[in-house]
Parts: structure tokens; C-alpha cells; sequence
């Protein structure tokens, strides 16, 4: 099935929070039974505690293919940070992490 939006952002986003507010009542007694887990921490230090974490190789391989063959839109038409992050900061970023480091 498909559907067409033949309308602005504005009218998308009021039928969005529209649909959003009406289907909220019937999912709200969910919310209301679901139970809250806590989690038990140690308590706050200004030490710094080491950790390892494991990342299968698969993953790094696959993000440092996926940051090489990124497609970057258009320079930005502004030369400040107006229109976010300037397109060149931006790919010096990805560069750096799509190269092999170490701790």
C-alpha cells in the first residue's frame, strides 16, 4: 500500500501529533502496569574506574565501510554554524574515525 502526502511539514506534523493524542488513551494503561527496574550503581567517585567493552570486528569493519562510502550533501551556503556543523569539519571527523587506532 502506498501513500501520498500532497501537503506542507506544518499540516504532516499537526496530523502526527493528531494521531499521536488519540491513540495515546489506549496505550496509556500499558504504561500504567509496565513495572520500573532500578538499577543498583556504586556510589559517585571522582576516581576513574577502568572498563573493557567487546566490539566484534564485524561491526567495526562494517562502520568504518559504511563512514568511507558516505554520501555528503552540498556545501552549506552560509560560512558559520548557522545551518549546523560546517560540511568540512564534518568529513574531517568521519576521516579520522574511519582510520585505525589505538588506546
Amino acid at each position: 500500500m502506498k501513500y501520498e502526502l500532497n501537503g506542507t511539514r506544518r499540516q504532516f506534523l499537526g496530523l502526527t501529533t493528531a494521531a499521536g493524542v488519540a491513540l495515546f488513551p489506549a496505550s496509556a494503561p500499558a504504561f500504567a502496569t509496565s513495572e520500573v527496574f532500578m538499577m543498583d550503581l556504586p556510589p559517585a567517585s571522582a576516581a576513574i574506574a577502568p572498563f573493557k567493552i567487546s566490539i566484534p570486528n564485524a561491526a567495526i569493519k562494517d562502520l568504518k565501510y559504511r563512514l568511507r562510502n558516505a554520501r555528503y550533501p552540498e556545501k552549506e551556503t552560509v560560512d558559520d554554524t548557522s545551518q549546523g556543523p560546517q560540511l568540512s569539519n564534518f568529513i574531517e571527523l568521519m576521516d579520522y574515525l574511519a582510520k585505525p587506532f589505538a588506546p
